[in-house]
């Protein structure tokens, strides 16, 4: 495969995985795909486990068991996974799965993992029934916070978690559980990573070309796309991340309430550069609520328009939720953002 048509592809989604550290093994699932699974033993005196790599926290207090006990946790990236979201609602976390399905606790266990929920700072919420949302409640952004009592490889069962609570903190939901079983997260507004990366080839016909990724604000789905991008497809970060807000429903100019788009426009390269032929400076990215867990892109192709003593890209990459024509600016401002980008070429 050629460097140009490896650059347009981003890397499948991680495979069944675990995590070297002492009293851990790994769990050798040959069917099951695109999961981060970590199999570890906690005895009656309790203990903890986190899985950096994805974000997860378990921490098992004293007399949760009667007996020394194996049990998994990790996440699951598999769209049969994800929650049957109501309208106004997108994915807000990944699938956490804990097993052996149906363990029961003595006493309550913590299980800890990020989220990307705009505007939650110490919040707590008991059970949210989606039928009984109002246009104003919806203002709050409220969140679902989504159960399934199934195996870890059985199709899930989804309902809305009536019995624990959540405590959502800037970037983390934890919840406490007395039984183990599979979870997730939904929300109306969450937080977006911006991320743009470039790679120059100084060939006899001479390609720079440019991948902005808009991917949930999750510090392990970030990490994940700059891993990629740097490692597979020897791209370079070319400024920090930025975030911006994810809005549904009534802030959509879609009709539908299914879909929204978030546009990507490239200006200011026009004195040194060419688009190549088949790419436009804007470009729409439509969400499907989000399900998927596919990282959403736009790749940009130039050609210096003169090749002697060219060493520098000089652009602006602007990034925009579509919303309706009569929102407030504030809103406008708050689902947008943009790059000034200045790049030494390699």
């Amino acid at each position: 495969m050629s460097q140009e048509e490896r650059i347009f592809k981003l890397p499948a989604p991680p495979q069944t995985r675990h995590s070297a550290s002492q009293g851990s093994e790994e769990i050798r699932t040959d069917d099951l795909k695109d999961t981060f699974l970590r199999k570890f033993s906690i005895t009656p005196e309790g203990g903890h486990v986190h899985l950096k790599e994805v974000g997860v926290f378990l921490l098992v207090p004293p007399g949760a068991l009667t007996e020394t006990t194996e049990m998994f946790i990790g996440i699951s990236l598999r769209e049969e996974d994800m929650p049957p979201l109501p309208p106004c609602q997108t994915r807000a976390s990944p699938v956490v799965v804990c097993g052996p399905h149906g363990l029961t606790f003595r006493k309550p266990v913590y299980l800890s993992f990020y989220h990307c929920i705009s505007g939650t700072r110490q919040r707590k919420r008991g059970k949210i029934c989606p039928e009984s949302l109002t246009q104003n409640s919806r203002m709050d952004n409220p969140f679902y916070v989504w159960q399934s009592e199934t195996h870890l490889n059985a199709p899930c069962q989804w309902k809305v978690l009536s019995s624990d609570s959540a405590v959502l903190t800037n970037t983390k939901c934890v919840l406490n559980v007395n039984q183990f079983c599979k979870h997730s997260l939904s929300c109306d507004s969450k937080r977006l990573s911006a991320l743009v990366f470039g790679s120059f080839q100084p060939q006899h016909v001479p390609l720079l070309t440019l991948m902005v990724c808009c991917v949930n604000d999750i510090r392990n789905e970030v990490e994940n796309v700059t891993t990629n991008a740097k490692e597979s497809l020897q791209m370079e970060m070319l400024a920090l991340e930025k975030q911006f807000h994810f809005l549904t429903c009534e802030y959509s100019e879609s009709e539908d309430k299914e879909s929204y788009n978030v546009s990507l426009s490239l200006d200011g390269y026009e004195t040194e550069w060419d688009l190549r032929k088949g790419c436009h400076k804007k470009v729409n990215i439509k969400y499907v609520k989000l399900l998927k867990n596919k990282t959403e892109h736009v790749t940009y192709a130039l050609n210096p328009k003169m090749t002697d003593e060219l060493d520098v890209l000089d652009c602006k990459i602007q990034i925009k939720q579509e919303v309706s024509e009569d929102q407030e600016e504030d809103i406008k401002e708050l689902t947008s953002t943009e790059f000034d980008i200045h790049w030494k070429l390699p």
